[in-house]
């Protein structure tokens, strides 16, 4: 394939990958800078691939390296001209995800039967595609807070959506 400008074409080189898209939203998602291990675990990297990823963007000034050697710490670079609107993008990622499970919890709460409820499947573990569908069943009533709960066991992964209407 052909070379894109990165002058004219930033996005190419900054966003080419889902790894690249998945190492960006540690640091632009992060509450305080993450070191590049935990941005290799949050991004589901090797280290080795990470810290590549979280170089290359610390060059094209997108990411700030703090500190030195194996102890930096990584942070959107908030003078870049195009982090604003990733952190933004990132947030609008989060927000209808958040939306979205609150449409769940609230038409499971209207239903008024279900304590709790889960999501399983692909959505789940994470590994879901464009045309996957999304799968809640009804789960048994825990011992959990009626917060937002996430259980992984193995390849299975089970999410609790609700813990509503019962003293748990």
């Amino acid at each position: 394939s052909q070379t894109q400008s990165h002058l004219r074409h930033p996005l190419t080189l900054l966003l080419g990958s889902a790894g690249q898209v998945r190492v960006l939203r540690a640091p632009a998602t992060a509450r305080s800078p993450p070191p590049a291990p935990q941005v290799a675990a949050t991004a589901g990297l090797t280290p080795q691939g990470a810290r590549g990823v979280l170089d290359a963007m610390t060059r094209q000034r997108l990411v700030k390296a703090l500190g030195s050697g194996r102890t930096q710490l990584y942070e959107l670079n908030t003078g870049h001209p195009l982090a604003p609107a990733m952190a933004a993008l990132f947030q609008a990622e989060h927000q209808r995800w958040d939306g979205l499970m609150g449409a769940i919890r609230d038409a499971l709460d209207r239903h008024g039967a279900v304590a709790a409820a889960w999501l399983y499947g692909s959505v789940a573990r994470g590994d879901d595609v464009p045309d996957s569908d999304m799968r809640v069943g009804p789960g048994r009533r825990l011992l959990l807070s009626r917060f937002f709960c996430g259980v992984r066991i193995g390849r299975r992964a089970l999410l609790m959506l609700l813990c509503a209407h019962s003293n748990m």
